[in-house]
């Protein structure tokens, strides 16, 4: 349903590629972080990231993420690509009270998604609008 490729028309109505010409914030503002996850539960989440999935599946320039993550550009970084990190380390680890965010578990009676995805999808919606490297990434 959101697909901006070559073969779509949609890259017709546009007169220049907003992709190519911003690089700053897209809020207008930092965005180190996410402010409603623990320091020390990003910290665990990134590491964990970068020790095990990252080896398998190189997608993301670990230097060049961290960078722009500190520096609040969004050329390599968005909170959707953290979010997506987010979820694939609480994914494999050992603790279940992080594995429930990412993961569904026998208890969830509703159809609600697990946090970490939930967030994930909300930010996918708003980048597809203006998507950039990180949209694929993610």
């Amino acid at each position: 349903m959101h697909f901006y490729g070559p073969t779509s028309s949609l890259h017709l109505t546009e007169q220049r590629s907003s992709s190519l010409l911003q690089w700053g914030p897209i809020n207008g503002g930092s965005e180190q972080g996410s402010q409603d996850v623990a320091p020390e539960l990003q910290s665990y989440l990134l590491n964990l990231y970068w020790t095990y999935q990252h080896t398998v599946l190189q997608v993301v320039h670990k230097e060049a993420f961290l960078g722009d993550m500190q520096t609040g550009r969004n050329r390599y970084f968005s909170k959707l690509l953290l979010y997506c990190i987010y979820a694939c380390a609480a994914r494999i680890s050992e603790r279940p009270d992080i594995r429930a965010l990412a993961l569904p578990t026998d208890e969830d009676i509703d159809d609600e998604q697990p946090y970490f995805v939930k967030k994930a999808t909300e930010l996918l919606v708003i980048e597809l609008k203006r998507p950039q490297i990180t949209t694929i990434q993610s």
